[in-house]
Parts: C-alpha cells; structure tokens; sequence
C-alpha cells in the first residue's frame, strides 16, 4: 500500500496569550492574512446556561470577612472568592477573585480583609508540595483585583500554609498548622508586612511550643496586637489548647500566653480566635460546659495591668453544638454553633452578645429558612451593625451548594437577607459533543444537573446572521446518570442526542431522542433498539444524514460480551425501520460502534477493540444488502484505532489517539483514499506534540480539508491545553496548521470533539472554564476567513 510522506508547509502556535501573538508570525504571510488569523483565533466561544456559579458541594460560605463597606464569601471547593459592596442599601457583588495559579484547589478555605486588601489561604496548594499550602494578597486599585501569592519560604508538604489568615493593613499573618516550627505539627505563623513594594516574611514562634500543638490554626491581627492559637496545646491536659498574644512594643513582638482559668481536656480552647483593641475573644469548641462538646468562649479585656477573663456559654447550649467560632467588633460579639439542633440536627445557629457596660447581653440567630445539616455558623464576621453568618453546606438550589446570611440591625432587631450563588454550569462537560449543520450547532452536555437529577442536557444554538441564539434541550423522560447528550448529530431540521444510559428496552440500555424542527418548535421522538439489553450503550456515537440515522452500541452481546453493533434506521415518512449491522468476525470487547459516520451510500463504523488495535468496517449499499469491508492499519503499532471516524466522498479518516511511535505514545491519524481499486493508507503525525497525547482522539473530514485534535496536548510540557491540526491537501502534500484556544486553560481537552464544514471549525473543550466555573466551552472558528478565502490552500 502506498505510503506518502507527511512534511511541514506551515507551522506556527497559537501562544497563550493573545499580546504575544504577532511574535509568532511566519515572515510569508502578509498583514491581511496575519490579521485574518488573529481574527479566527478569537473566535466566539458558544457558552452553557445557567451562567451562575453555584455547584454542588461548593461550600459557599465556609469562610466570611467584612471590613467597612466590603465583604469577602469564600467557596473553597469551587475554588473561588465572592467580593460583595454595600451602597447603602444593599450588598451587591462586584467581583469574583481566582488565583491564576492551576493549583487553586481549595483557595478561599480562610479569608480576611482590611480595607481594599483582601488575604485569602489555600492551604490544599501542592504548588510547592502536597498540601504546602499558599495565601494570596488582592490588592484593589479603584479599577480591579491585583494578585499577589505568598508561599512560605521553607514550605514543606503537608503543613497547609494558609489554613488561617488575618490582615490588618500592611501586616498580615498565615498560620500553618501542621508546620513544624517545634516538632511535628507543632505548627507555624508567617507574618508578611509591606516596605512599599514587597511583603517581607518573618515568624512568630511560641517560646514553649511542642509538638501536635497546631500553632496557627487560628490567627488574628488588629494593628499592634496578634492573636494566635494553640488549639491542641496539653499545657493543662490533653489537647486543652490556649492562645498567644504579641504586643508590638516598637522593637519587638511581646509574648502573653493565655489558658483558659477552667482548662479541661479536648476543649479545643483557640480553635478560633479575635481580637479588636483591648478585647480578645477565644472560642473552644470541645468544652463539656452544657454537655460533651457542647462549647465555650472567653472574652479577655485588658484593664491596663491585666486581661480580665468572662466565659460566654449560651443559655440554651447542649451536647455536640461545638459553639465557639468568634469573632468581635468594638463592643459586641458574634458566635457560631455549627452543630445546634433547633432548625434540624446539625442546621446550626449563631449568638450575638452586646456588651452594656456591665454584662454581655445574649440573642440569638437562626436562619428564617434552615434545615438539617446546613451548618449555619461554620463562618461568622461582624462590622458595626452587620453580621454575615455562613451555612456552606446550606442546599440552596444545588446539595450543599452553601450561602450566607446576612443580618442588619435595625435598632430593635436583627433583619436577615440571603445571599448565595446561582445554580451554575460547572461540571457539566458542555462540548463533550458536538455537530453543525446549516447554521445550527448542536452541543451535548451529558453531566447537566436538571431539576436535581444529573439527566444530561444539549444545546442547539443558531445563527440568525448576527448573533447565535440557544435553545437547550432536556429529555422528556430524563434519567439520573442516563447521560443524555454524549453523542449528538444534527442535519437540516433534525437533530439525534443519545443518552447512552437511558432506560430503552432494558434498564440502562440507552435511546437516542430525535428533535425535529416545525418552524416553531423542537418535537421530539425516541429510538431504541428492538432488541436491546441492559447497559448496551445504545447511542453511544450517532449520526444523522438525511433520512438515515446511525447508532453504535458498544456493549451489545451479540458476538461476545462488549463485542457491539450498529443499528440503521430509515425514515419512510411515517415510521423508522431499524436494521442492525454486526461484523462478519465480531468477538468479544471489539467494542464495535466506537463511532459512526455516514455518507450518501457509505457506512464508516469503528470498533477500537477488534485485533487488539482497532479496526472500522466500512459498509455500501448495494440497493438491497450493506457490503462489508474491514480495514485494519498497516502500523500494527496503532491504539485505539477507529476512536474517530470521519468519511467523504472517496476519502475516510480514522483516528487512533493511543497510537506507540518509537517507544513513545504520540497517537496518529490515517487517511484512506480509493483509487478505484482500493483503499490506500496515508499515516498522518505531528512533529510538534509532545509525548502521551491523544493526536487523533477526534477527526473531521470535508474534501481536501481534514482537522485532527489533540486534547492531551501541552505548550510548556506541564499543562494540559489541547490543540486542533488543521492539514490541506494540495495535490502533492498535506501541509498543517495548529491551533490552541487564546486563552486556554490547564485540561480544558480543547479538540476532544470537533467538526469542519465549507466556512467554520467547530471545536469543543469540555472542561474549559467559563464564568469562573470549569463548565466547558465550544468555539466556532471562521475557518472561510482563517483558510479557504486567504489561500492558506
């Protein structure tokens, strides 16, 4: 079989950022060109709906700080920080703060603010090391959020750098709980304050700490003063706990260790911490005062010679409430009990004590809405007459989504308002397929979280010639994790999304729903195969031409188990008649019906087990049977072939994402072309990949044009971005093109589905992030502009 060789024409990257784009081009193209291509690089991007940030298990709420008119949400398992501004009459957000870093995970688990700084920790970072930890410092300039990240200078794995914070002007301090100042997790504090241009690190150690101490796991700073715990310190018995105070004297920081006069065993005393002037408030949590783990807080008030100690325990405090997360402003205090019972076991509350010259008068704050298990109180923070409580695992909209309350007194009571984020897209894998047809993109969206049950959804966006319009799908039947919208196809008015889980003819057996367009309205009908049985994976590739549909079922049994088939239906304009297609040698794990392409009389059905390596049937209708012929790549090195397929005309392309090339795992495309005889073999390769990619994880084919991606592809051999190859044919040669998104991000599997048409490149990246949530992203490139029109040919 003829093998041609593959050279490069013309190469250039698509760099991260667009301001470095015209570094990167070639001397051959002119202006026109160039800015041509620029163009199609900022191409749009097709987005998912709803656009809010919430999530499931987003933990909004789980750390608050107010300071003045601002207010910082931290939501630590969706990794991002909501600023809110009060204008007089409302709390309003106006910012989202993310750190550029990729090892964000778990930013926003502790947050502090004073003034338009704002200190956030993400203990979890693995920047350094595994769980090393990190802070960052948003400074606000009247314009945006300007990002400094602190890393410990000796960070180490483990220590959790960042799991308490606390700023106060140009000094902020960082406890590491588990770091190793004296011994193993003795803990340690960074404190960093500003000479004008740089934070300066220095440490604060206790003169007596010891070993499991946990230094740090709570901190606090106002001005000259730092508060810092111990909370598992054994000074008076077993992780009884205490505190420190620093006083700044001019030249050094004076030590004042403070124990609880009634210290008692697991008390947990400094498992939160504030301080504000001459008060100092110490929450323990474990205290049996009104039962085990019941909690406590001592408010410490200095008389000039001494800090004067007054225990606060609630009047209504019972067993596992674990009262004592503290914090106070001026002459009142506010105190979480995350585990209080009135709203539900474990719904939480918060008390309120107000300081009138003689006494700390208590009330009490429970949500107008709570529920079990909210953990109302994890966060509290108070300015004035605000108070922000937070319930991060509060099920506002989504499980454990989280929100926080806020109360404004009114000189007689506290009046609450809620705040939380919006349901969100993130996680849904938007782009995980994708079709185009007529101006109409058809995008599956298969772990959609609908109406609380993770059905699946698929979005049809058209264009009406200035701007694409969507219309999102959901099933009319729609089944948890029935995954509706893995594989999509659309043609004319007619669309196909399977929904490989579905319950067809068996549980879990799979449908694919048609849509048809009646000038005014989606109708929609189900397809399920006759014979289908539990999990076959009906559905699980599909396409759609004219008045043929083709569904791969990957599991089917009917030559082994996982050894596949493929079902044809026709439209006679009444009904659907089904035939099913299963190989001539099928066997076990063949996998049969990886993916399916249709084109007029011609069948392309992939079956990425068959031979060990992969192989596709195409099939031809001969008017009354469809004529099987198998093909199998020379390069017995091939994996996976038959993953994609794409056909046109005499031509068919099959990509093998896990292909093994000179003891390396590269991937590769091959491209069939009939010349009246057979079907010769073209191997195409990238140079410009770098190892353990997926080149050819997709493909698409149209005449002399075909698009190969690669979702596993890195620019800097670290990140994962993904990337798209374009290849032309000129007669001789096969000339390429790369393309990366202009901004892409670390695992977004940009190229993971894609589509080519006569003037557009469809490209999905099903974990790109959108609106600050990894939601996925489809780009539509105006491919007429980028290489058709331009002569990139």
């Amino acid at each position: 079989m003829l093998k041609l060789t593959l050279f490069l024409s013309l190469f250039f990257a698509v760099p991260a950022f667009s301001d470095i784009l015209d570094d990167q081009k070639p001397q051959n193209i002119n202006e026109q060109m160039w800015s041509s291509f620029k163009s199609a690089v900022n191409s749009t991007q097709l987005t998912p709906s709803p656009i809010g940030l919430g999530e499931d298990n987003g933990s909004y709420g789980e750390s608050i700080a107010i300071d003045g008119n601002k207010a910082l949400i931290g939501a630590s398992n969706s990794g991002l920080v909501i600023v809110l501004e009060y204008d007089g009459l409302n709390w309003n957000q106006t910012a989202v703060l993310k750190p550029i870093s990729i090892y964000a995970e778990g930013f926003g688990s502790s947050v502090s603010l004073s003034g338009d700084l704002a200190l956030i920790g993400n203990p979890s970072n693995s920047e350094v090391d595994i769980s090393a930890g990190a802070a960052y410092i948003f400074a606000w300039d009247g314009f945006s959020w300007n990002e400094t990240k602190l890393l410990a200078s000796d960070a180490s794995g483990g220590q959790q750098f960042g799991a308490a914070v606390s700023i106060s002007g140009t000094r902020a301090l960082v406890g590491a709980k588990y770091g190793n100042d004296n011994d193993g997790y003795s803990g340690s504090v960074y404190m960093y304050e500003f000479d004008g241009n740089d934070w300066i690190e220095t440490r604060i150690s206790p003169s007596d700490g010891a070993m499991f101490d946990l230094f740090g796991a709570s901190v606090s700073i106002d001005n000259n003063r730092i508060l810092i715990g111990a909370s598992q310190d054994e000074h008076e018995g077993t992780l009884s706990g205490s505190a420190y105070i620093y006083d700044w004297d001019g030249l050094d920081w004076i030590e004042t260790k403070i124990i609880a006069s009634d210290a008692a065993d697991f008390a947990n005393f400094g498992s939160s911490v504030s301080v504000d002037g001459n008060t100092v408030v110490i929450g323990a949590n474990g205290d049996d005062v009104n039962g085990e783990n019941s909690g406590s807080a001592y408010v410490y008030q200095w008389n000039g010679n001494d800090w004067q100690e007054q225990k606060l325990v609630p009047s209504d405090g019972a067993a596992n409430d674990f009262f004592g997360q503290v914090d106070v402003n001026n002459n009142r205090i506010v105190i979480g009990s995350i585990s209080d019972d009135d709203n539900g076991n474990n719904s939480g509350s918060s008390y309120v004590y107000d300081w009138n010259g003689s006494n700390w008068i208590e009330s009490k704050l429970l949500a107008s809405d709570g529920s079990a298990n909210d953990s109302f109180g994890s966060a509290v923070a108070l300015f004035g007459d605000f108070i922000f409580v937070g319930a991060p695992n509060d099920d506002e909209g989504l499980d454990n989504a989280g929100s926080a309350y806020i109360y404004q007194w009114n000189s007689t009571n506290w009046d609450e308002s809620k705040q939380f984020l919006s349901p969100g897209s993130a996680g849904d894998q938007f782009g995980f397929s994708v079709s185009y047809s007529n101006n109409r993109v058809l995008i599956g969206a298969p772990n959609d979280v609908e109406n609380g049950i993770t059905s699946g959804s698929a979005y049809i966006f058209s264009w009406d010639g200035q701007s694409w319009n969507s219309t999102k799908i959901i099933p009319s039947t729609p089944v948890d994790f029935g995954l509706f919208g893995y594989a999509v196809s659309i043609d004319g008015d007619r669309a196909a999304i399977s929904a490989i889980f579905d319950t067809g003819n068996a549980p879990n057996s799979g449908t694919v729903y048609l849509y048809d367009w009646d000038g005014n309205n989606w109708i929609e009908s189900q397809i399920s195969a006759t014979d289908g049985g539990g999990y076959d994976q009906f559905g699980y590739s599909v396409d759609l031409s004219g008045n043929r549909l083709l569904v791969g079922s990957i599991s089917d049994e009917d030559n082994g188990p996982s050894s596949g088939s493929a079902y044809f239906y026709d439209w006679n304009g009444n009904t659907w008649s089904e035939t099913k297609i299963t190989p001539s040698d099928g066997a076990s794990n063949d996998y049969f019906g990886s993916s399916v392409n249709l084109h007029e009389d011609r069948a392309l059905i992939g079956a990425t087990g068959a031979s060990t390596i992969g192989a596709v049937y195409l099939y031809e209708w001969n008017g009354i049977d469809w004529n099987e012929v198998k093909i199998e790549p020379v390069n017995q090195n091939a994996g996976d072939f038959g993953h994609a397929v794409s056909l046109n005309n005499d031509r068919f392309v099959v990509g093998a994402p896990f292909g093994y090339d000179n003891g390396t795992y590269f991937g590769s495309a091959y491209i069939y072309d009939w010349d009246g005889f057979s079907w010769v073999e073209t191997k195409l390769n990238s140079t410009n990949i770098s190892s353990s990619n997926q080149y050819g994880y997709a493909v698409s084919l149209l005449g002399n044009k075909i698009v190969v991606g690669n979702p596993d592809d890195t620019l800097d051999n670290e990140n994962y971005f993904g990337s798209v190859f374009i290849y032309d044919w000129d007669g001789n040669t096969w000339s390429e093109t790369k393309l990366t998104a202009n901004n892409p991000g670390n695992g977004d599997f940009f190229g993971s589905t894609i589509q080519i048409t006569q003037d557009s490149l469809v490209v999905g990246a099903r974990h790109a992030t959108y609106n600050n949530s990894q939601s996925g992203l489809v780009y539509v490139l105006p491919l007429t502009d980028l290489i058709f029109t331009n002569g990139f040919d």
